[in-house]
């Protein structure tokens, strides 16, 4: 089964950085894929339909499953749909089926301490340039406001989420601990699946045993 890291967050928050560090680890003894905003968020930058996204989602799933790689990483998925669509995590519950049947799948959700939001907003605008700062609306208090909201909501989606979940707070922008730490919590999870799994096969093998 393929491993799936979804990396959710608030614009700033550090997807780029953790995703690019995180995909370079575990290149170093996996293949991995990386499927950016351009596929998952971007064709639907505009829409509000859930069906519409809905079906956007299904098919990224497909192409995941035909993936020849064994990691695959995305920038943002489901949790930022619901929040653009208005959306409750419930409505995406077949999507979560799918990803938690073909995948072993984690979903990391960023935070920031939202005191440095205006800090960090306006430290990307000048690393990004024009081109960003312009194509997120509003004057710097509207899109603070729009990206507390934001964060607000997708942390009520992680309480909500049936797939195995991390909240990591990227405050300090120390990525190579939080890479560290969602890869080590990625193979806790399998160490436990695995242990669970011979702690039922003995089970099994033991009622077999009994006369």
């Amino acid at each position: 089964m393929k491993d799936l890291f979804i990396i959710e967050g608030i614009a700033t928050s550090g997807k780029t950085s953790i995703i690019t560090l995180l995909a370079k680890e575990l290149s170093k003894t996996r293949s991995v894929k990386i499927v950016t905003e351009a596929e998952t968020l971007m064709p639907l930058i505009d829409n509000v339909s859930k069906k519409t996204t809905l079906r956007h989602l299904t098919t990224i799933i497909g192409k995941m499953k035909r993936s020849k790689k064994n990691v695959i990483i995305v920038d943002r998925f489901h949790f930022t749909h619901a929040f653009r669509t208005k959306s409750n995590i419930s409505h995406f519950l077949e999507i979560e089926k799918e990803l938690a049947k073909h995948f072993d799948c984690l979903v990391v959700v960023l935070s920031i301490d939202l005191r440095t939001l205006r800090k960090r907003i306006l430290r990307t605008d000048s690393i990004r340039g024009d081109a960003w700062s312009k194509g997120k609306k509003g004057a710097i208090d509207d899109r603070i406001r729009y990206y507390s909201d934001q964060q607000k909501i997708l942390l009520e989606f992680a309480k909500k989420t049936s797939l195995p979940l991390q909240v990591v707070n990227s405050t300090d922008m120390d990525w190579e601990r939080i890479v560290y730490d969602i890869i080590e919590k990625s193979l806790f999870r399998k160490t436990l699946k695995r242990g669970v799994y011979r702690v039922k096969a003995r089970a099994r093998r033991t009622m077999l045993r009994v006369p």
